[in-house]
């Protein structure tokens, strides 16, 4: 009989991290703050484009941000050392591309169309 355990696969991740040497909060972080973190902006910059210009974002600016959230989560979890200099570089890093993406979505929505007003508006 097979016992294999179906556990998700980000717990399986997780515990690749801890069994490599790093400890589980920092696994964790790596996990939430990054995913999730580049989840979010690559999202919003999908939708904003697509509504706006209907095809999707320049992949420098996609990978941009990524690239920016990926840099701001690895240098507050993966240098051990916790240097003023690494944290204050993390923590320029997060805004910076969380401004971008704002920036970029602003200036798309000012550029789009009005809506005409030919649709009833119920009172």
């Amino acid at each position: 009989m097979n016992n294999i355990t179906h556990e998700p696969e980000n717990k399986r991740f997780v515990l690749r991290l801890v069994a490599q040497g790093l400890p589980w909060r920092t696994s964790l972080h790596l996990l939430t703050v990054g995913a999730l973190g580049t989840l979010s902006i690559t999202m919003m910059l999908k939708v904003t484009w697509q509504r706006t210009r209907k095809h999707r974002p320049p992949a420098g600016l996609l990978w941009g941000c990524a690239l920016l959230i990926f840099s701001a989560t690895g240098l507050r979890t993966l240098w051990p050392e916790h240097n003023l200099v690494w944290l204050w570089l993390a923590s320029l890093c997060w805004p910076l591309a969380y401004l971008i993406c704002g920036f970029s979505c602003t200036i798309l929505k000012a550029k789009m169309p009005s809506r005409s007003n030919n649709t009833p508006h119920s009172p």
